[in-house]
């Protein structure tokens, strides 16, 4: 109720989260964005999150893999299994 008056809106607690929209875990880990940035994405990224990172007291090591990997089971077979998801709540 006191985030409901905060917001100024009415949150229904009561309610189904339909499976298409369930969370699906891709790496359960974290750092492997070292693997797919790019230089570019560093000089773009860094000044916006910099504060933040420093702020939340986060590793600001901002240098990239000198042999990046990215593994299919973190991108395309992620997908798959995500429109798999998809389509089995289409056929229900």
């Amino acid at each position: 109720q006191d985030l409901s008056d905060y917001l100024g809106v009415k949150i229904n607690l009561n309610f189904t989260l339909d499976k298409a929209h369930s969370h699906v875990p891709r790496t359960c880990g974290y750092g492997n964005w070292k693997d797919w940035f790019t230089p570019k994405d560093i000089v773009l990224l860094k000044p916006i999150f910099q504060e933040y990172i420093e702020y939340y007291k986060y590793d600001s090591d901002w240098q990239l893999r000198d042999f990046p990997q990215i593994k299919p089971v973190d991108c395309s077979r992620y997908i798959e299994k995500i429109v798999r998801l998809r389509l089995d709540k289409i056929k229900l």
